[in-house]
Parts: C-alpha cells; structure tokens; sequence
C-alpha cells in the first residue's frame, strides 16, 4: 500500500508493506513521524517483547507507552544510535527525562538492517541485539511498573529509518495469585487506572476482590475503603499500592 504525504513545499511517497508476520515501514524525520504501533494493527498490550530490524544512519526511537496517546507521560524512552550514531539510552519520562543506562557504540548501519529485541517484563526492561551478536546492551529496573499499551515510533535530525517488525504473539495470561500475601506494598509507584471503590472492606477482603477482578493489578486500602486499579497509568503523580507481586 502506497501513501502520499503533502505539504506546501515537499511531497513525500511512503511505503507500508505487510508479509505474513512482518510490518515494513519507513520513518522519516518531521515527514511520516512519531507513529503508533497500533496504526499498523500492531497491539502490544498483551505482549512482553518486540523484535525488529531497522536501517539508517542514527536514531531509531522507540517509546513504550502508558496509553495509546502520542509520548504522555510516564513512559519508557529508547533511542537506538544516537548521537550521531555513537551513543543509544535508555529513560524513564514523568515530569522530566531520567537516562538510566548507556551504551556507548555504533550499532546502526545505514546500508544493512541491524536486528534488536525488546522486552518488558515485571517492570524489567532490556534491550539487545539479535544475530550475530545476541547480547543485552541497556536494562532499566521499575520497582513499579505500568503496563505498555502501545509503542510510538520516531527518528530525529533528518534521518530516515527504515524499520520491519515482528507482529508479536499474545502472551497467555498467568493464574492470578490466590492469597493476600501475594501483594507487596510498592511505593512511587504512577497514578493507577481506578477500577472500583468498596466501602467497610479489610485489607483481607480488598486483596481478595482484587484478586477476583481479572483486570485488578493493585489496590490501596485507607480508613476501611478500598481502592482497586488496574495496570495502566493515568499519570505521573507518586502513589502507594498494595501491587500483585
């Protein structure tokens, strides 16, 4: 399928090219930008990694998201080749940009596709590089997570990048946890999603209705009321929850 990007002074043709389970697509910088994974059919809700290849000289951007809205905040940012190509990060974005792990090489090719793989589990995120090299080249550490609702897609400082994606496949839910003790109380975590409010609860009884809840990820419980939420974050505002361990 071939689409045609106009303005007042450039006119640019893109291509997005589906085959089997791959999505080909072209990034290019301030032209065909900053896009959503799920614009390609592409959920990444229900899944914990991502393999992709991509081509281009510098700045292959990725950030997982808290909500299909393009980059609000909080999310995890990953630029690959940075730097002119000699620098890739790895961030967490609230109300400002926090760099957590570096790796200083080249690891883009403008010629050749370079193969990487992502993944997000338990608030553990690790970024490597597949065939031939097939090691981790940045790890970021949540101690409390949100769940990545999309991926938005983007490039910097004139670059164009193209890039083909692995369609993922769901990932088979776990058995919710059956006991109380199950949760941990977790501190700074986001603001979370709200479920439901139960008034005249036990910390035992809000833990249990969570755990009934298939969509329940925490809770907070004050002065006999409890507060069930899921995993999405609403915002970056700092909040305590009793979390599923």
């Amino acid at each position: 399928m071939t689409s045609i990007s106009c303005g007042i002074v450039i006119c640019v043709a893109f291509t997005v090219i589906v085959k089997g389970a791959e999505v080909g697509f072209s990034i290019i910088d301030d032209v065909y930008d900053n896009i959503l994974l799920s614009t390609f059919g592409i959920n990444v809700s229900n899944v914990k990694e991502l393999q992709f290849r991509v081509k281009g000289c510098h700045d292959a951007h990725l950030n997982l998201l808290a909500s299909t809205s393009h980059a609000l905040a909080p999310f995890y940012r990953i630029h690959l080749g940075a730097y002119n190509n000699t620098r890739s990060t790895v961030s967490t974005v609230n109300d400002s940009i926090h760099e957590v792990d570096a790796f200083d090489a080249i690891i883009m090719d403008c010629g050749a596709f370079t193969e990487f793989q992502i993944t997000w589990f338990d608030g553990k995120i690790q970024v490597g590089r597949l065939n031939p090299f097939n090691d981790i080249i940045l790890s970021l550490e949540d101690s409390c997570p949100f769940q990545v609702e999309d991926i938005e897609i983007s490039t910097m400082f004139g670059a164009t990048v193209d890039w083909v994606v692995t369609v993922p496949s769901p990932t088979v839910p776990s058995i919710h946890a059956v006991v109380a003790g199950m949760f941990i109380e977790k501190e700074n975590c986001p603001t979370f999603s709200l479920i439901d409010v139960l008034t005249g609860q036990q910390i035992i009884s809000c833990a249990q209705c969570c755990i009934a809840r298939p969509e329940c990820a925490a809770f907070r419980f004050l002065n006999d009321v409890c507060e069930l939420v899921s995993a999405v974050a609403k915002s970056y505002n700092t909040a305590t929850y009793f979390k599923m361990n």
